[in-house]
């Protein structure tokens, strides 16, 4: 909940704090749940909103309204956070970047590191394919690459790469566009808006689906095999 607050923070100071327009197109937030989910969801909202997040609760009709044509006969309940949308992760990561440069951070694109240098117990840099860059502290951050990084400096790192799927749609013309962004749980489906008029759809890691296996980060299949889009489209239907 502290997270999510501080990203919506983040997102709320963008135009100050980065010298550009905001890359988070709001939407909302809509989280459906079936009677059996009620006092979890009321449990989560109430953390949320301790935390200082917008969430709200709705009842049925409230839910329902928010999201017209879409199937709500089996939801008790939904959560909702107007503040909420999607961003574009490489415009904002490229944002970010040319503002820290902005700001004089060095940033080197390209570059790999090889080595992490350690002397008496304590970091005091890098070794990359360009040269030694000293730093006091060296941050990890390099998403599915980051155990094998971590290795360098002796540590082992609990990180596994995964092959996520997701599928892209055409929404059917008649479907009121843009929507909220949607976790249904129920139906083991997220899905939200997508720029260029698309429905962006992945798995919520249950159902009937099989487990994502882990996989080589630098040799990730990019296809969607067909049974995969079967079962989005079947999920998808449940509720829209």
């Amino acid at each position: 909940a502290a997270l999510l607050k501080a990203s919506a923070d983040f997102y709320a100071a963008w135009e100050r704090e980065m010298k550009d327009v905001t890359e988070i197109t709001r939407v909302g937030g809509w989280m459906p749940v079936g009677a059996a989910d009620l006092g979890s969801l009321e449990r989560e909202v109430a953390i949320m909103q301790a935390a200082g997040h917008d969430t709200c609760l709705l009842e049925p009709k409230e839910a329902a309204a928010l999201v017209p044509g879409w199937h709500v006969d089996d939801v008790a309940a939904a959560a909702y956070s107007a503040g909420s949308g999607y961003i574009d992760p490489p415009m904002v990561t490229m944002a970010i970047m040319n503002r820290a440069r902005g700001l004089g951070a060095r940033i080197y694109q390209g570059v790999e590191v090889q080595a992490i240098d350690i002397e008496a117990g304590r970091v005091t840099g890098v070794t990359a394919d360009r040269g030694r860059i000293k730093a006091p502290i060296v941050i990890i951050a390099a998403g599915a690459w980051s155990n094998p990084v971590g290795k360098l400096a002796g540590a082992n790192l609990e990180v596994q790469a995964v092959h996520s799927l997701v599928v892209h749609l055409k929404p059917p013309s008649d479907l009121p566009y843009p929507f909220p962004v949607c976790g249904d749980n129920h139906n083991h489906v997220y899905f939200r808006p997508e720029p260029g008029g698309l429905v962006l759809d992945a798995d919520e890691g249950a159902g009937d689906r099989p487990d994502e296996q882990p996989g080589n980060p630098d040799q990730f299949d990019e296809t969607t095999p067909e049974w995969y889009r079967r079962w989005v489209r079947q999920q998808l239907a449940k509720r829209i």
